[in-house]
C-alpha cells in the first residue's frame, strides 16, 4: 500500500489543504512543507514542478500523520484527528486490501439515536437504543 503526499507551494499565507482520494492516495498542500515525517521514516519531498512528491510504503490500519512546516508540527483539517502520544495528530485509515466487510442476508436492525430529560442531570442526554427488524412495521412502543 502506498500512501502519495503530493504538496503544492502557493501563496506564503495559504494555511494548507489536504484531500483523500481512491486507492488510499493522500494528497497535501501545505506551503513551505519541507518534509513528511512518518513514523519511523521520514520522506524527503522532492519538487516536480510546482508539486513536492513524497512515497513511503505504509502498513495497514489506523496510522498517524505529523506534517512538519518549518520545523512545526501542523494538523490538517480536512484529516481526521485523535490524540497518540499525549498530543494531537492526524489519521489516515488504511484498510486491508481484502477487508470488505459484507452484511449477511438476514434481516437487521437499526441504531437510533434521541435526547431525553434526565431526572439525575436535569438536561437532556443522548441516548443509543437498538431498534429490532420489524420494529418501524409493528408500531409497538419500546417502554424505558
Amino acid at each position: 500500500m502506498h500512501v502519495y503526499s503530493l504538496c503544492h507551494q502557493r501563496r506564503a499565507d495559504d494555511v494548507g489543504s489536504c484531500k483523500r482520494f481512491r486507492d488510499f492516495q493522500v494528497h497535501l498542500h501545505f506551503p513551505y512543507l519541507q518534509f513528511l515525517w512518518n513514523v519511523p521514516f521520514t520522506i524527503t519531498l522532492e519538487r516536480e514542478g510546482d508539486l513536492w512528491i513524497g512515497k513511503v510504503e505504509v502498513g495497514t490500519g489506523l496510522i498517524g500523520r505529523f506534517v512538519l512546516v518549518d520545523g512545526n508540527e501542523v494538523l490538517s483539517p480536512a484529516l481526521p484527528f485523535s490524540f497518540s502520544s499525549n498530543r494531537p495528530m492526524n489519521m489516515i485509515e488504511v484498510p486491508e486490501t481484502d477487508a470488505g466487510i459484507e452484511p449477511k442476508d438476514v434481516s437487521h436492525g437499526s441504531v437510533v439515536m434521541d435526547l431525553f430529560r434526565s431526572h439525575i442531570t436535569n438536561r437532556l442526554e443522548r441516548i443509543y437504543v437498538y431498534l429490532p427488524p420489524d420494529y418501524q412495521s409493528s408500531g409497538k412502543q419500546l417502554l424505558f
